[in-house]
């Protein structure tokens, strides 16, 4: 996916830190590559953006969920004293939704998959998304949400 004029690339539409995402998957040639892009995403939030795992962890609802991941994805208007004024909140909560609806019994084993990552290889986040049986269709109800990004 390119969203935000061309400025923003990949599964979780990365701005300001598509270069880095583009020199650990080996270019643009690989954004096709999902497993890659999950494996940066997963060293993002073990480091960079380690604060936005934590606020991750400490959800109990989709809705809390949804505003915590915005704090990844920095869509227009998010803020952390404002995340529900991410630009198309509804939306993003409406696919958030929709997945855990979609996918509801492996929702819990997910859930409980992220928890147990924490010094685990990135390899694991990919093995994660395989457990739903049709990661495509996941990131296409997550990606439902999508709008404009800063």
């Amino acid at each position: 996916a390119v969203g935000d004029r061309g400025n923003a690339l990949g599964l979780f539409q990365w701005n300001d830190r598509a270069p880095s995402m583009l020199s650990a998957i080996g270019g643009r040639g690989n954004l096709g590559d999902v497993g890659s892009q999950l494996n940066f995403a997963w060293k993002e939030l073990q480091t960079s953006e380690s604060g936005v795992l934590k606020r991750l962890l400490g959800t109990t609802d989709v809705r809390g969920a949804t505003a915590a991941f915005g704090g990844f994805e920095r869509p227009e208007g998010f803020s952390w004293a404002n995340p529900e004024g991410a630009h198309n909140f509804l939306g993003r909560l409406s696919g958030a939704q929709d997945a855990l609806s979609k996918f509801g019994s492996t929702a819990s084993n997910a859930t409980s998959a992220v928890g147990q990552l924490g010094g685990a290889s990135s390899s694991a986040l990919s093995s994660l998304v395989s457990s739903t049986g049709n990661a495509a269709g996941g990131l296409n109800a997550l990606g439902s949400g999508a709008g404009k990004r800063s």
